[in-house]
């Protein structure tokens, strides 16, 4: 029973492995020894990032401004894989925030990672799996669609209708309501009249009234 416990307990890390394998970055270790000496959080700032927090990624760009060229380079690796996981959208956001200079070093950096990334879809170019980010990073105002459905708008509209009385016809209106869901839709409505009498009339010429009764 215990080791058939244990056989069921491998068999459900090993199948969530992979999940959690999707978040992990490259992290170069000569960039966690500058980080250490500038006492900058470099991994619970990354772990952040991965968690879809801006203001963590901003902080991991500026920090490029403390690594020489092998260990900018490397970061620039962390970038680059940084986009997928933390999403295109996030990503280009915290980039869009960030000075030219500052969008135009990481350009050149996460370029230059793309060419030695081991990754094969890193390595296509952005504009084809992370527009927003590839927008930012060349300095290219963009504004994110915004996908949300909004609820459908309620309109209101009128009837007529038309009523027939005994000896004439009326006219009256009434009241509809109908639902549309743009802003421009048009309802229906049905309304309901009641008609008036016209009056009985006088008999035809030539008609003779009907006699008077005699009481005898």
């Amino acid at each position: 029973m215990k080791k058939a416990l244990l056989m069921n307990l491998a068999l459900l890390l090993l199948a969530v492995a992979p999940v959690f394998a999707q978040k992990k970055v490259f992290v170069s270790d000569n960039v966690l020894q500058v980080a250490e000496q500038a006492r900058f959080d470099y991994k619970g700032t990354l772990k952040k990032a991965t968690a879809k927090d801006s203001k963590a990624l901003a902080e991991l760009f500026e920090f490029i401004r403390l690594l020489e060229n092998a260990e900018a380079d490397e970061h620039a690796m962390t970038c680059l894989e940084l986009i997928p996981v933390a999403t295109d959208k996030v990503f280009s956001q915290a980039v869009k925030s960030r000075s030219t200079n500052m969008k135009a070093a990481l350009l050149r950096r996460i370029t230059a990672a793309q060419e030695r990334s081991q990754k094969a879809e890193l390595k296509k170019p952005m504009e084809e799996w992370a527009p927003y980010s590839w927008k930012a990073l060349n300095n290219i105002q963009f504004a994110i669609e915004d996908t949300t459905k909004k609820p459908a708008a309620a309109n209101s509209a009128t009837g007529a209708g038309t009523g027939v009385g005994q000896f004439g016809t009326g006219t009256g209106t009434g009241a509809g309501t109908g639902t549309g869901a743009g802003q421009f839709n048009t309802g229906t409505g049905a309304g309901s009249g009641f008609g008036t009498d016209a009056g009985a009339g006088k008999p035809d010429a030539g008609q003779k009234a009907p006699a008077k009764r005699k009481d005898n």
